[in-house]
């Protein structure tokens, strides 16, 4: 015989209704989810592929590990696809000078050229470095100038780089940083206000439980540990290990140190490195993966 449960709304329906319900918010969820990321992807197949778009740069934010970089290589090579070319540099990573930004832009400096910056630190932690991206993603001259104001050196002379030049390049420049100018100090608030007008945000954040939905789907559907498409294992990993992954972010999914599904790639890596298959107790792997999530650190162990 049927159960009956209160559903939302104050309505009594049969437990079979209230699970299909559930299934259906579930998706329609992660639908809102997917799409994010699939109009980010497209907008880099845009951006990379259109001759006269009128914005020159792009600007992807979003949590650590989210999957900001994935969307975008994904685009970009969709992109070389449709075009039949090569048509970016990069992802350029790490810390960068303000005169390195310099060069980098300089060696980039043909039309159309994408130059793609990956949570590079000294770029918008840098007036000088925000300054020169101002005016490389300028909507009003073309082609823009870009002049280094500052002292020249022997960098310029080895390196045969002028001091000012014409840039037809576009830039992609994907962040961790919150880019809102509501939230940078008074220095840097207009700095952001005309930086944000040049490159509109495309934002990838996602709050802790579509996270978790989004990372579940990638292992169980998404293909993300799968063969051709795992970024630390191209051979891809087996089932146990997918659902030994699983296991671990459903038992431990409040106490870890971030939650993402590139945590989620690093607990299959130490299944894979140090699971039974590889003659390690079980107890081996799972401390690697508390050590790799911080899950101690979370717990106050």
């Amino acid at each position: 015989m049927s159960t009956t449960t209160l559903a939302r709304g104050g309505r009594f329906v049969r437990e079979e209704e209230l699970m299909k319900i559930r299934q259906q918010e579930y998706e329609r969820e992660l639908s809102k989810i997917q799409q994010k990321f699939d109009i980010t992807r497209d907008r880099v197949v845009n951006f990379a592929t259109s001759d006269t778009g009128i914005f020159k740069g792009l600007l992807v934010t979003g949590p650590a590990g989210i999957g900001k970089s994935v969307t975008i290589q994904q685009g970009l090579t969709e992109a070389n696809r449709i075009t039949g070319k090569s048509c970016y540099q990069g992802p350029i990573k790490g810390k960068i000078t303000p005169l390195g930004f310099y060069t980098a832009l300089y060696q980039n400096r043909q039309k159309n050229r994408i130059v793609w910056f990956d949570d590079v630190f000294g770029i918008l932690d840098n007036e000088v470095s925000i300054e020169i991206l101002k005016a490389a993603t300028s909507r009003q001259h073309e082609p823009r100038t870009i002049e280094w104001l500052g002292q020249m050196n022997t960098h310029f002379r080895e390196n045969d780089i002028p001091q000012k030049f014409e840039y037809e390049g576009h830039i992609i420049l994907s962040t961790n940083r919150n880019v809102s100018p509501s939230a940078q100090g008074k220095k840097m608030r207009d700095h952001f206000s005309a930086l944000t007008s040049r490159m509109p945000p495309t934002d990838l954040t996602l709050d802790r439980a579509q996270t978790f939905m989004w990372t579940e789907y990638l292992i169980t559907d998404g293909g993300m540990l799968d063969k051709g498409s795992c970024i630390s294992y191209k051979e891809g990993y087996s089932e146990e290990v997918k659902k030994d992954t699983l296991d671990y972010l459903y038992e431990h999914q409040d106490n870890l140190h971030e939650l993402s599904p590139r945590i989620a790639d690093a607990i299959a890596g130490a299944r894979f490195e140090f699971g039974p298959e590889r003659g390690y107790e079980d107890r081996e792997w799972l401390k690697y993966a508390d050590e790799i999530t911080g899950r101690f650190d979370a717990e106050g162990e």
